[in-house]
């Protein structure tokens, strides 16, 4: 079991500011259950990596947080999966004339219904491993894919 609020700290203190935190507040205002894991998303930016997304998850959903639009927008999905593909990589950027490499990661869910839909959960930075463990453990593969 994760430690919700600890993951959480650790993103506030990566992405200061108020708009995070009045996602959290009206997810968690919609949401009739508790979450106990929140996994932030990152994407390259000019500079390195940047967060885009955090993803809250309970027993039974899945909520993305969305960060790039000037709206508070997120949307729930059921925790049920048909697809959870996972692409695994690096990247070399040149920042002020100095090399940078990171690693990447892309894990992406994909829920068949009456509309095919999919989450995305996005990782750049220098500890791959820790940020996997962190998805494996509010995801895992066995409990999100129906049989």
């Amino acid at each position: 079991m994760t430690d919700f609020k600890a993951q959480l700290t650790a993103i506030f203190d990566l992405q200061p500011g108020t708009r995070l935190g009045a996602l959290v507040k009206e997810a968690t205002a919609f949401s009739p259950e508790e979450f106990r894991a929140a996994l932030p998303s990152w994407q390259m930016g000019p500079d390195g990596p940047v967060l885009v997304r955090v993803t809250l998850v309970s027993e039974s959903y899945i909520v993305d947080l969305h960060l790039a639009s000037a709206d508070l927008d997120f949307d729930f999905a059921l925790r049920k999966v048909h697809n959870y593909r996972v692409v695994l990589g690096e990247v070399t950027v040149k920042v002020k004339e100095e090399e940078r490499r990171y690693q990447t990661a892309r894990v992406t869910l994909l829920y068949l219904g009456g509309m095919p839909l999919q989450g995305e959960l996005t990782y750049v930075g220098t500890d791959r491993a820790t940020w996997l463990a962190q998805v494996k453990a509010a995801l895992p593969v066995a409990s999100v894919l129906s049989l």
